[in-house]
């Protein structure tokens, strides 16, 4: 997978799943892990997994809410964010060489036909 394989290159220890999470939780901030669960599409113990990872490299902290001590609410960590912005350079030049040679009438027709391919999908899933 190219995404992988080029964080790797630039010797940050990511994953696309947990970039994905680190995403979420910088634009939405603190969440509870359920709610977290429920926005990425991830069972539970999957979410678990991965903030398991992402909490022992300190970039993210898990808090108990002060209402309900049963819930966990995810932040991300300064740490989480300055690797965040990291990543994020390197998948902004993948989009971009993934983009090179295509123009955007191309890209229209892609989005629509996609759209399309979707939308039977979802109808055939009803």
């Amino acid at each position: 997978m190219p995404f992988n394989k080029t964080v790797s290159r630039a010797k940050l220890q990511i994953s696309s799943e947990q970039y994905q999470i680190l995403s979420f939780l910088k634009e939405r901030g603190a969440i509870s892990q359920t709610r977290l669960s429920e926005i990425t599409g991830k069972d539970k113990p999957s979410v678990t997994r991965l903030l398991d990872k992402l909490e022992a490299k300190a970039l993210v902290k898990r808090e108990a809410d002060a209402t309900d001590k049963r819930i966990k609410n995810i932040s991300i960590t300064g740490l989480g964010i300055r690797e965040y912005k990291k990543v994020s350079r390197i998948t902004d030049d993948l989009i971009q060489s993934a983009m090179n040679n295509i123009d955007r009438n191309q890209l229209l027709i892609f989005n629509s036909v996609l759209n399309n391919i979707l939308n039977n999908l979802a109808i055939k899933a009803n």
